[in-house]
């Protein structure tokens, strides 16, 4: 009877010590330009922290990489020989996955602030992009740069491959969206989008490269479509703030995250090539802190968050269930993570440090 008494009152400390915690979070910043966001974040309610005290679970990391500075973007290359990251200092590293994640090469190029890294599709290519308005290819079969393209006066913020491996997409603090041509290694400009009226933040492309999803400063989540004939649509379910966009990888589902502290995700079907989806998200999710990346489990059976507080949330898209959360950096914010090529691990990036875990424990417990 006292042990559980204990255990009833400690539950309760931690519930009270959760809830004061977050009302005094700082607001740590994610776009580069380190704006005031307007609009009120919502609030997790009493209930809610309850819920979560009893998914936290206590999940071995299977090794870390330590650095002297921030990584905003992680990616495992094509066969996940190497795990690569990209820091606020311009370094782009490559770290041997068969030698504990011992540093293998340097990629020297960038001067400033690294947000954004993408493989092609085929694994040769890696684009990198930030602070210093350059995006660059290399090509990692030789750790060779291949070009140098100089973007318009803002950060670039984003740069994805299409599924196809035909284009690569930048977003900048500009306001624009541009297309590059990869045929043949020569990533031309084809085209920008112009005209829209607050900088990108997120950007990704369906699985069958025919719509391109875009969020921002304006709140707004925008679904393209590229050369389909089909209308662009726009949702509205965001109150500050869009982080992150995300389709899933069989395209069933697309998501969102933000500064209003919510996880948003829809169900989505193409119909006639044309994409469909729900007028409300499935799940609609308050976080403790900004929702700083959302992503899917390779073999889509899961959809995973990120966020300011340093945890990640995970839901079972089978039964629509958020089932375990894992604190990976103690109040410290996540900026990205990524999965090997099978789905075998996980690495978490964010405040010198990258975490990486074995994701079929991770799924399996």
């Amino acid at each position: 009877m006292q042990t559980n008494k204990f255990r009833k009152n400690i539950s309760f400390f931690i519930l009270i010590t959760i809830s004061i915690t977050y009302l005094f979070l700082p607001s740590d910043t994610f776009a580069e330009e380190e704006s005031k966001v307007i609009g009120v974040a919502q609030k997790q309610s009493f209930e809610t922290v309850a819920n979560e005290l009893s998914l936290i679970k206590d999940i071995s990391a299977l090794g870390s990489i330590e650095l002297e500075s921030t990584v905003f973007a992680v990616v495992f290359s094509q066969g996940g020989k190497f795990l690569i990251t990209a820091d606020e200092r311009g370094g782009i590293r490559l770290w041997d996955t068969k030698k504990n994640y011992a540093l293998d090469t340097v990629l020297e190029g960038h001067t400033k602030k690294i947000f954004s890294l993408d493989l092609s599709k085929d694994g040769k290519y890696l684009a990198s992009a930030g602070k210093d308005q350059l995006i660059k290819i290399w090509d990692l079969s030789n750790k060779q740069l291949v070009k140098t393209i100089r973007d318009y006066k803002g950060s670039i913020t984003a740069v994805v491959f299409s599924p196809d491996n035909t284009i690569l997409a930048s977003s900048n603090l500009e306001n624009v969206i541009e297309f590059w041509a990869t045929k043949e290694g020569e990533f031309y400009h084809v085209t920008d989008l112009t005209g829209i009226e607050e900088s990108i933040y997120s950007m990704a492309f369906s699985p069958n490269s025919a719509y391109l999803v875009s969020a921002g400063k304006d709140k707004e989540i925008t679904i393209r479509p590229l050369g389909v004939d089909d209308k662009k649509k726009v949702l509205h379910n965001h109150t500050h703030v869009v982080l992150s966009v995300s389709f899933s990888p069989r395209g069933r589902f697309l998501a969102s995250g933000g500064a209003d502290n919510v996880a948003n995700l829809w169900k989505i079907k193409f119909a006639k090539k044309r994409l469909q989806i729900a007028p409300q998200p499935a799940i609609s999710y308050v976080h403790r802190g900004w929702v700083t990346k959302v992503k899917f489990s390779p073999d889509e059976k899961f959809f995973i968050t990120a966020s300011q507080s340093g945890d990640l949330r995970i839901w079972d898209l089978a039964k629509m269930k958020l089932i375990k959360i894992i604190n990976v950096f103690s109040e410290k914010p996540i900026f990205d993570f990524s999965f090997s090529p099978q789905g075998r691990y996980l690495a978490v990036a964010g405040k010198g440090a990258v975490i990486i875990y074995d994701w079929q424990q991770i799924s399996s417990n």
